[in-house]
């Protein structure tokens, strides 16, 4: 019996999917413990435990690309940058390291493209979103992406 590349292709495609839905599951307590620490730090203005000051406003601009502030409030607005300082201090400790070269990364890519600005946040919205599209098939991209959608989605409030 042959199996064609495309079923081999679909096998590992839906593979992944029930990977990572099973991560999230077995996750699912760690996430919501800390988001709810998260809420707390926002709510008292708590300095951030493992992200720099530069890079929780790098992280806020482009979490606000990923969820941006319209007629709602974005997600810096509502404490995702809190949630990431979390979790890189908790469950996503090991993405700590690609985070902050995926950050570099961004910044080098923002200087090659705009030679007069310095820190990716320093750019408007549209040039920030050009920016991104230049990473939007990386890791930091696609970590940040998840842990964006956990931070504004997990508690209900």
């Amino acid at each position: 019996m042959t199996i064609s590349k495309n079923s081999r292709r679909s096998f590992l495609k839906s593979g992944g999917s029930v990977m990572g839905a099973s991560w999230l599951a077995l996750n699912m307590p760690l996430i919501v413990t800390a988001s709810q620490t998260a809420a707390e730090y926002k709510a008292g203005g708590a300095a951030y435990s493992n992200l720099s000051i530069q890079e929780s406003v790098e992280l806020g601009a482009i979490v606000d690309q990923i969820i941006p502030p319209d007629e709602t409030p974005g997600a810096t607005e509502i404490g995702v940058v809190y949630f990431i300082d979390v979790a890189l201090g908790d469950f996503m400790s090991g993405a700590a390291p690609m985070l902050r070269e995926g950050l570099e990364d961004l910044q080098q890519k923002t200087r090659s493209a705009y030679p007069d600005t310095r820190l990716f946040s320093e750019l408007s919205f549209e040039d920030q979103t050009n920016v991104l599209k230049s990473v939007e098939d990386t890791p930091l991209f696609g970590t940040l992406h998840f842990l964006t959608m956990c931070g504004m989605f997990c508690l209900p409030s």
